[in-house]
């Protein structure tokens, strides 16, 4: 059991229920926008799981290092009492939907000193004098 909460991992559900996780975004629950939830992987099995319950999950082919996810298929939801109270669209239900969905991989942040922009400090306070 140590082992299993060792892989686990927090994500916070974006505003479409989807998490980003090693560099895939996944499909979660719409109506979790804005909730924590687990992720972890165990043997090919990717879980995406809220207070204890299953809300996806995905089969996965994890990289020789790994780490990484080369591949994402075969999603599959559970149903839970979560569900979103706004419906799809009508026309997003003739559009194909892709649950899992490579990710490109976050840049590193640059500091103000690399990109030139310094902010100026302000100028001290001298005091004026009237006289």
């Amino acid at each position: 059991m140590d082992r299993l909460f060792r892989l686990r991992a927090t994500r916070r559900l974006n505003a479409c229920g989807c998490i980003r996780f090693r560099h895939w975004r996944l499909y979660g629950e719409r109506g979790l926008a804005g909730a924590r939830a687990a992720v972890w992987v165990w043997d090919e099995t990717l879980t995406i799981e809220h207070a204890s319950e299953t809300l996806a999950q995905y089969r996965v082919a994890v990289e020789a290092d790994g780490r990484r996810l080369r591949d994402v298929v075969d999603p599959r939801f559970f149903a839970t009492g979560h569900a979103s109270p706004q419906p799809f669209l009508a026309p997003l239900d003739e559009t194909e939907w892709h649950p899992a969905q490579r990710a490109a991989p976050y840049r590193p942040r640059r500091t103000p000193v690399e990109t030139g922009h310094q902010t100026p400090l302000p100028e001290p306070d001298r005091g004026t004098s009237a006289g």
